[in-house]
């Protein structure tokens, strides 16, 4: 009896936890572009782009980076770039969000809930929770939520956060417990 009931309980827990990440979802390798926030508030950014011309040049690519960059006084730094196949890459390190968007003009916000309702983000959306997609919150919950620690981000990319995702908008891939991707444009949430 005592092997029955501990194949039972065996068998239950592969299944509870098999359950667990059912929610996640393969990453789309055609979405290039990925940020990654720190818990300090400063973000990399891995940008891609065309890059197929022939009259296209990478050293002067990464000249005219480094010379839009430095009016920044060290707020934004150049880690890393290539190209191959048509496309080149940039690697882009900012000191905080107000860089970042101010950069690359893509809204980003890393705070509290209140600190995002301060800066006029529209909280009218639903939220699922990370781990039981059907269990949505909306407006009214997230408004309770005002010690929350929130990203926003638009465009198509992903998003790594620096702590384990609660919530996150509708339209994302939760790929892990940290990272959701977008595929297409808009501004997205992300409660962690």
């Amino acid at each position: 009896m005592k092997k029955f009931l501990k194949a039972v309980t065996a068998t239950c827990c592969i299944l509870f936890l098999a359950g667990c990440g059912a929610d996640y979802e393969e990453a789309d390798p055609a979405v290039e572009g990925k940020l990654t926030v720190y818990s300090d508030g400063h973000v990399d950014a891995h940008v891609s782009g065309d890059f197929s011309k022939d009259y296209y040049k990478e050293d002067e690519l990464v000249q005219m980076v480094n010379d839009e960059i430095a009016a920044y006084d060290g707020r934004i730094t150049l880690t890393g770039h290539q190209s191959g196949g048509g496309k080149v890459t940039l690697d882009l390190s900012f000191a905080d969000c107000d860089s970042y968007e101010d950069y690359m003009t893509l809204k980003l916000f890393s705070g509290t809930v209140q600190g995002a309702y301060d800066k006029s983000y529209d909280f009218n959306r639903v939220l699922k929770r990370a781990g039981n997609p059907e269990d949505i919150i909306s407006k009214e919950q997230i408004n309770n939520m005002a010690g929350a620690k929130i990203i926003i981000f638009e465009g198509a990319q992903t998003c790594v956060c620096p702590g384990n995702i609660d919530y996150y908008s509708q339209e994302l891939k939760l790929i892990d417990q940290k990272t959701v991707q977008s595929v297409t444009d808009g501004i997205y949430y992300i409660i962690y």
